[in-house]
This record gives structure tokens, C-alpha cells and sequence, in this order.
């Protein structure tokens, strides 16, 4: 019903006419809200018509292949790295066996005296060994101390050494005496008597 005609039908019903004005102002208020509700689903409704244009304006300049997914998606996929099978030796690295731990190097026996030249001294050993002469604790005491009984101010214990070696002997005899080593016991033997450095060399061990 029109606003006319109702307030017509009130008026001929007899209605006052401050009802009649209150009831036009309701029905304009209401009138009002309607349209206001109507404005606003117009507008949202022009704003998502708005966004989807713009959408598929947007999708459409994004070049496609010809199963209609983009290049750029495309590259993406081919740009991701193939998922290789698990690596046998990465999962299961093999078991290195321990390092072998280098042995303790046995203590020398026959070890070089301070007074000794070291290669003068390895000299010395090669000789004994030649001779098959033993390189034990006792024979390098003995050996020792037989060399320190025989040297002097002019003949000290290393230049002993270098004489013994450089006649390729092994054992503990002076190189002072031109005579072999062993003359001087058989010389003893024929004739009874021996030097105190034959005794003390015999006491020794050193033949």
C-alpha cells in the first residue's frame, strides 16, 4: 500500500492526524532501511564483479602450455630435484675396522752409552751381529764397563769405541795391543801370567 493511500484510509477512519504523521515517519524510516540494505548488497556485489574481472584479466596474461598449467608452475616442477633412492652406503656407512695402534718400541738392551758416537755406537751393534755376538743387558754391562777400565787421559772411552769398531770387532778388546783379540790368552796361557786388564777383561766376559 502506498503512503497515499493509507494515510487516506486513516483519515477516513477517523485517526487523529498526529497518529497519521507518526505512522508516515515509520513507514519512511522503514522505507529508508530497505533501501539502504539494497545500496549495500549493490555494492558488494559490483566490487565482486569488480575482483573477478580483474582475476581473470590477471590469469589470462600468464602464459600457459598446452595442458593449460602455467609456464611459471611448470618450471617450478621441473626445477624441483628428482627424489633419488636412499644411498646403500649413506644409510648404512661401512664399519672401518680400528687403526691400528702402532706398538710400543721394546727397549733397547744394548743402548748407547753419553760417551759413545750414535753411529760409531750402530756400527758397533752391525759388527756384533755379524759375529753373532748377543746385545743383552749383561753382555752391553759388561762390554761398558770394560771399555771405561781400559781408557785413559789420552785414550777416553769413545775414541776406544772408534778403534774397537774401526778394526770391525765386536767385542770389548784394546786397540792398543797390535796383536789380535785372543793372542794375549794364548800368550798367557804359554807362559802362565796375564796383564791385570786380561784379568779384569776374562772377570768380564769379554774374550
Amino acid at each position: 500500500m502506498k503512503v497515499s493511500e493509507l494515510m487516506r484510509a486513516m483519515s477516513e477512519a477517523g485517526a487523529p492526524v498526529e497518529a497519521i504523521l507518526i505512522a508516515v515517519q515509520a513507514i519512511e524510516a522503514k522505507q529508508a532501511e530497505i533501501d539502504a540494505a539494497e545500496a549495500e548488497k549493490a555494492q558488494k556485489r559490483a566490487k565482486d564483479a569488480a575482483r573477478k574481472r580483474a582475476e581473470r584479466a590477471s590469469s589470462s596474461d600468464i602464459p600457459r602450455n598446452v595442458h593449460g598449467q602455467s609456464t611459471d608452475a611448470a618450471r617450478t616442477v621441473q626445477a624441483a630435484p628428482p627424489t633419488l633412492p636412499p644411498n646403500e652406503n649413506n644409510s648404512n656407512p661401512p664399519t672401518h675396522p680400528p687403526e691400528h695402534t702402532p706398538r710400543a718400541r721394546k727397549a733397547d738392551d744394548f743402548p748407547c752409552p753419553e760417551w759413545a758416537d750414535p753411529q760409531v755406537w750402530r756400527d758397533l751393534k752391525a759388527n756384533r751381529r755379524t759375529k753373532r755376538l748377543s746385545n743383552t743387558t749383561t753382555a752391553h754391562r759388561n762390554f761398558v764397563n770394560a771399555v771405561e777400565a781400559m781408557a785413559d787421559d789420552d785414550w777416553p772411552p769413545g775414541r776406544l769405541l772408534e778403534a774397537i769398531v774401526a778394526k770391525g770387532w765386536g767385542g770389548a778388546h784394546d786397540p792398543r795391543d797390535d796383536r789380535k783379540p785372543g793372542n794375549d790368552q794364548r800368550i798367557a796361557k804359554s807362559t802362565g801370567t796375564a796383564t791385570a786388564a786380561q784379568r779384569a777383561r776374562e772377570n768380564l766376559g769379554c774374550h
